[in-house]
């Protein structure tokens, strides 16, 4: 098991530990038994639960639980971890409560109690559990000061669950493709839905796993890419990554999408936090680039909203003068295209807490966000606000089912209000964090807007046309858009109480005008025109109401479509209030039977059920026929008796007539009411009968219920079981070797042991002293710890990697304690307190190399430190160089030892070659060391390391190669002039295959093997070239002193990379031949590589398959 260089807060853990069990010893012999390999998961679980990666510390801590269930801070842990996943946190209660009935001076342990109640919403055992951790001197100082905001959120909880509304929102988990197993959230979807970006954790990741250094580790994490999902027939279908423009092998994260689904806002870390923005081009999305203008600063701005003309930009900053934390601001777009005029949406939005996530709906009048303050129920919350006389209202809280004591964010809604999409962890799910559908998406009425979309074509062809929209209501220019030529459409939202004029245009020629009005719009409408701007494709070209008639089409069908709705549900409540008001008794021959097996009653209530459903369904109907019977028969009857009224009073025994014919409407009334009574009581006796047969039916479902729950919970225990009597026996077969590391541990610790826990390793980049700003803080705790007691000594030790000489690693460790104490001596601590010592790679804390013999820059990152130790624990560090500080030493930016600077020959990689060297970016090798830049004929070489010897100089290209700089080659320094290797001879002590007078006997072997087997070879799909040179931006390629023997073609590859070859030749011979023909011309990088059916192959490659078994 590799050793682990835990974090500050890793050690805490540990020391927790120590300190809560060390005193307990008695105790340790009965219920503490240790076995081997214990100290391992102990160190593994320390080390993720150290750096925040609980989803690998919880399994650990699990089982060294169910090893040794006398220790309560395994089960304190466990628990801790369970309430970071979100989907099982409901087992957090047991592990906390085993933990605080076994030892309740646990630290924190009731706040995470509290926490953990909260969380499963039992808000009045969380409030209590809140109280008791505020009065006690266990809970740390930065927990205490969190416990007022928890009880209040608790109590915001209670009445938000509490209350009753008409409205109830459906939640609905958007399933596969889209969410995996991993983590899948910030939904981002267009106007018209067709396409949804999202961030996406997992194992798709470009960067794979990587660890907190940045360096690719089985047992680090995925880091954060952008993928793309499309909707196709109302499925998602699969979603795939944005490409490498977008994705890098770091954190790459989306926090906003224009409506029309062109415009892409990414998230760039390197400033604090800025917003870039990627444009959809034909083929792709284009190279992020920072948004013009005031937004983004040195302060942290992120997640952004644009509104539907493009001309407001809502964001998350927090910048100094805001209300606390994160608030929200919003951006005007300038005549000259940049973003000013920042706003603060002022304390009505923001709060003292964060605020992030806001998205403008289309319709410009409603603002979804996310906000810890208000009335949030736990974390983030989900609040909407809406623009009244240019003012925004006060944000109500959405409530759940969409808001839950965990952070609830990223709320998107579609036009119509219909649906949102929003990511959540919660239990059910596929998961860690999902992407959820709520339906509806807003509360209350849905919003009114007009959707315009379709394509735009010329003669038949896809055309990427202007399409600029004028409110000629107020004379503005509301909004310029562009059809995307890849998938033919343009999208425009018009916003109701104002008339518009579309304009599509060619080359700034206007070809087609449309002129709608929705001054009166109170509904959304969508409508799809599509648009031909050839006049002699298109009859209907100088019409511009073509769209304003499908709007008043589909008007009118909404409103028909909404007066056929009203009169149902007019109709659904006349007998719902019938049925309400009449009292019905159950005929007893109804009853149904005794249960007799629930097998078989479960069946003959699902078909009782069935039979009385029809019935009923039959009985709804006539009520319902005869109901609209009585109302025309009515209407009939009032007609005729105004007209035999009329002739009532020219005649002279109207009043008789009148008087029958009241009498027999009377009669015939009172016959229909009888009718119409009976089929009511018809329908509320099967209504009766369907409302008790449901209850049964429920009752039936959950002894079902109760018995399968018992099911799952005894084969659960049967496993827990086995996995327990599993772990006993491991224990037991490991007993003794647990009982010797026991005995170890009792031990008294030296004096001083205390001090070197209490402070972690800094580290170092590869070849620097450099402190790193983590680095600074450690130090100032050391620097603490000395001035408060002015009379101890501190040891600092320091440590290099295995890359480079004994002598030039003694010493570059030197340098890094000297580095460590100069800066301790700057803080004001005596020079007479530390004592230094430098090992080189004498003494590593990690192998580094791992066992198949590749290299292990995790293992090498943890070997590059300083660490510390009480003055009194120096005879730990026998073998050790004692130096004496140095100022001048420490002030070193780098090593310079002697004349060996100027003269003899050193080996470096070079990475790169740029004709513009400000284009060159490094960040994946920043770790490696100092980047060189030289200057050779006008293009900058780049290069890293300096070694005096080639093999170590080879090892260290391999690990570049391995990070992803895959053409990278070594070079040479001989008496300070730069050199190509095939440049020097053999007294150079170098072999290389491009020069003859270089290559060893051995390798001349081998070549004239190949060349005798091989050179005259020819195969079907098979040419060799010549590679001259490979560059990953081309336009920095140059010919320099070159003299082509012929034409010079690139090609870009899949790794991004452009290889510039010459000629094509059928055999390896002619190649070779050819070869040599360049080496003579001006280049020394010339190599001879294959192509087999068009795609290019290594000539080794062929080797190893028999040249032509590929």
């Amino acid at each position: 098991m590799k050793i682990r260089i835990a974090s500050y807060l890793s050690l805490c853990f540990f020391l927790s530990i120590t300190n809560t069990y060390g005193q307990r010893e008695q105790q340790f012999s009965t219920s503490y038994i240790m076995g081997g390999g214990e100290a391992a998961l102990l160190e593994e679980a320390g080390w993720f639960y150290g750096i925040g990666d609980f989803r690998r510390a919880l399994p650990l801590f699990v089982k060294l639980d169910m090893r040794y269930p006398g220790t309560k801070g395994y089960k304190f842990y466990a628990g801790i971890c369970y309430l970071q996943k979100t989907d099982e946190q409901e087992k957090a209660i047991g592990y906390l409560e085993a933990a605080y009935s076994g030892n309740p001076k646990l630290p924190d342990i009731l706040f995470f109690l509290g926490r953990a109640y909260m969380l499963n919403y039992r808000f009045d055992e969380a409030i209590g559990y809140f109280k008791l951790a505020e009065e006690k001197k266990k809970t740390s100082s930065e927990n205490r000061t969190r416990i007022p905001l928890l009880i209040e959120q608790c109590m915001n909880a209670k009445e938000l669950r509490n209350l009753s509304t008409d409205q109830k929102i459906v939640l609905e988990n958007i399933g596969a493709p889209v969410n995996t197993e991993y983590d899948e959230y910030v939904p981002l979807v267009s106007t018209d839905e067709s396409i949804m970006i999202f961030t996406y954790k997992g194992k798709r990741s470009r960067g794979g796993l990587i660890n907190i250094y940045g360096e690719p580790d089985p047992d680090g994490q995925y880091f954060e890419d952008i993928f793309a999902a499309h909707l196709l027939d109302n499925e998602w279908l699969e979603p795939d990554g944005l490409g490498p423009r977008i994705n890098s092998s770091y954190h790459d994260a989306a926090v906003g999408l224009a409506p029309d689904g062109h415009s892409l806002f990414i998230s760039n870390d390197e400033k604090g936090g800025d917003i870039y923005i990627s444009r959809r081009t034909k083929n792709n999305w284009g190279a992020p680039e920072p948004i013009m203008g005031e937004v983004n600063t040195k302060n942290y701005e992120g997640h952004a909203s644009i509104s539907v003309n493009k001309q407001v930009l809502f964001f998350v900053s927090d910048r100094p003068g805001g209300f606390g934390g994160q608030d929200i601001y919003q951006a005007t777009l300038q005549e000259d295209n940049t973003w000013g005029n920042i706003v603060n949406l002022g304390p009505d939005i923001n709060t003292p807490y964060d605020e992030d996530a806001p998205f403008i709906h289309a319709n410009g009048k409603l603002l979804f966000f996310s906000s810890e303050g208000h009335n949030s129920m736990g974390g983030f919350d989900v609040f909407y606000t809406t623009l009244e006389d240019g003012q925004w209202s006060k944000p109500d809280n959405l409530g759940p089912p969409v808001n839950t004591p965990n952070d609830d964010n990223y709320y998107v809604v579609s036009p119509n209000g219909e649906h949102a999409y929003f990511s959540s962890g919660r239990a059910g799910g596929y998961g860690g964090q999902d992407i959820y559908m709520a339906k509806p998406g807003v509360v209350g009425e849905l919003p009114d807007l007009a959707l315009i979309k379709g394509s735009v074509q010329n003669n038949g062809r896809n055309v990427q046309a202007s399409i600029k929209v004028t409110n000629t209501t107020t004379n503005e220019i509301y909004h310029t858009n562009t059809s995307d030529v890849v998938s033919d459409n343009y999208l425009i939202s018009l916003l109701p109480g104002h008339a518009y004029q579309m304009d599509f245009m060619l080359k700034d020629k206007i070809l087609h005008t449309e002129k709608v009005d929705v001054s009166n719009l109170n509904v959304f409408v969508e409508v799809r025109e599509d648009i031909e701007l050839s006049e002699r494709r298109n009859p209907f070209i100088d019409s511009t109401n073509l769209v304003q008639t499908l709007l008043d089409d589909k008007i009118a069908e909404i409103e028909a479509a909404n007066q056929v709705a009203d009169l149902e549900r007019m109709i659904q409540d006349s007998i719902a209030t019938a049925l309400i008001d009449t009292a019905v008794i159950v005929p007893a021959d109804t009853t149904p039977p005794p249960l007799n097996g629930q097998a078989g009653e479960a069946a003959r209530l699902q078909v009782e059920v069935q039979a009385r459903q029809t019935a009923m369904n039959d009985s709804l109907i006539r009520a319902e026929e005869e109901a609209r019977l009585e109302v025309e028969e009515t209407a009939r009857l009032k007609a005729v008796e105004e007209a035999r009224l009329m002739d009532a009073q020219d005649s002279a025994d109207g009043a008789e007539e009148e008087a029958r014919m009241k009498a027999e409407k009377e009669a015939r009334l009172q016959a229909e009411e009888q009718a119409r009574q009976a089929a009511i009581k018809d329908s509320l006796t099967r209504a009766e009968a369907e409302a008790r047969l449901k209850a049964e039916n429920a009752e039936t479902e959950r002894v079902e219920k109760e018995l399968r729950l018992k099911a799952e919970e005894e084969a659960r225990r049967k496993t827990e079981e086995t996995a327990r009597l599993e772990a006993e026996a491991v224990v037991a077969a490991l007993a003794a070797s647990r009982l010797k590391e026991e005995t170890a541990a009792k031990a008294p610790a030296a004096q001083g042991g205390k001090e070197q826990l209490n402070f972690s390793n800094i580290l170092f980049d590869f070849d620097k002293a450099t402190l790193r700003t983590k680095s600074k803080k450690e130090l100032d705790e050391v620097q603490l710890y000395l001035t408060q007691n002015s009379t101890a000594q501190m040891v600092i030790a320091g440590h290099a990697d295995a890359i480079g000489t004994e002598k030039y690693n003694m010493k570059l460790s030197e340098r890094r304690a000297q580095k460590a104490a100069a800066y301790l001596i700057d803080q004001g601590v005596s020079e007479s307190q530390l004592v230094l010592y430098a090992f080189g790679k004498s003494k590593p804390i990690s192998a580094n190399t791992n066992s198949d013999g590749s290299d292990n820059p995790i293992g090498r990152q943890k070997n590059r430190r300083v660490e510390f130790a009480g003055a009194e624990a120096s005879k730990n560090f026998a073998g050790g160089k004692t130096i004496a500080f140095s100022r001048r030493v420490a002030n070193q930016s780098k090593q310079i030892t002697g004349s060996s600077a100027r003269r003899g020959t050193f080996y470096n990689v070079q990475v790169a070659a740029y004709k513009y060297p400000q284009n060159y970016k490094h960040e994946s090798l920043d770790g490696l060391g100092e980047v060189i830049a030289l200057d050779v004929d006008g293009i900058t070489r780049f290069t890293l390391g300096r070694y005096d010897n080639l093999k170590e100089a080879r090892q260290f290209k391999k690990l570049i190669v391995k990070m992803g700089t895959t053409d990278a080659f070594i070079t040479a320094e001989v008496d300070g002039e730069r050199k190509y290797l095939n440049e020097m001879n053999n007294n150079g002590g170098l072999a290389t295959g491009n020069s003859p007078q270089s290559i060893s006997p051995a390798a001349r072997v081998a070549y004239k093997r190949v060349m005798a087997r091989f050179g005259d070879e020819r195969a079907e799909g098979l040419e060799f070239t010549v590679q001259i040179a490979a560059y990953e931006h081309a336009e920095n390629y140059s010919t320099g002193n070159l003299k082509t023997p012929g034409d010079i073609n690139p090609k870009l590859l899949e790794d991004a990379i452009t290889r510039f070859t010459i000629g094509s030749f059928e055999t390896l011979r002619e190649a070779e031949q050819f070869k040599k023909s360049v080496l003579n011309k001006g280049t020394n990088l010339a190599f001879v590589t294959a192509k087999y059916n068009g795609e290019r192959v290594l000539v080794k490659d062929l080797i190893a398959n028999n040249f032509y078994t590929l």
